[in-house]
């Protein structure tokens, strides 16, 4: 009697998490997919489609970014390209936050005087909130990876 009784709070345990687990994957993919539109938006110079997969102001490694600043900056790397490299994983700090690492190359970088960068490789943190159905980037954290 005792092992029909923990085997049925198992399999009780088991089925309530269920939908919980489907539920992370589909945030998992929504992120993921965000991240690719975040990619693309960069590459074909889609400004407004960029913007929108962030939050308003968001967080970047030096300051509080508001959309016309980040806008600015886009601007200014009109020649920036970006190539995943690899998935590195997606983190759920909590259900609607979640911190999503991958690796990227970068080319058409430019230093603060307009001078072109060499193409670069880094480890991106980006950390989203789920606003509503909809995830956005709330802050972005970039380290180089050096060779």
């Amino acid at each position: 009697m005792k092992y029909l009784m923990i085997l049925t709070m198992g399999v009780c345990l088991l089925f309530a998490a269920m939908p919980a687990v489907a539920g992370q994957a589909a945030d998992e993919a929504a992120i993921r997919e965000v991240t690719k539109r975040l990619i693309e938006t960069t590459n074909t110079r889609d400004i407004k489609g960029h913007l929108d997969v962030y939050a308003d102001p968001f967080e970047n490694i030096e300051a509080s970014v508001d959309r016309a600043a980040h806008q600015q900056t886009h601007e200014r790397l009109k020649d920036l390209r970006v190539k995943l490299l690899d998935d590195v994983g997606i983190v759920f700090v909590t259900p609607d936050v979640a911190i999503h690492k991958y690796r990227s190359e970068s080319t058409g970088s430019i230093d603060d005087d307009g001078n072109p960068l060499p193409p670069s490789k880094s480890l991106i943190a980006l950390i989203y909130a789920k606003k509503g159905d909809t995830w956005l980037v709330t802050a972005r954290f970039t380290s180089p990876i050096e060779e």
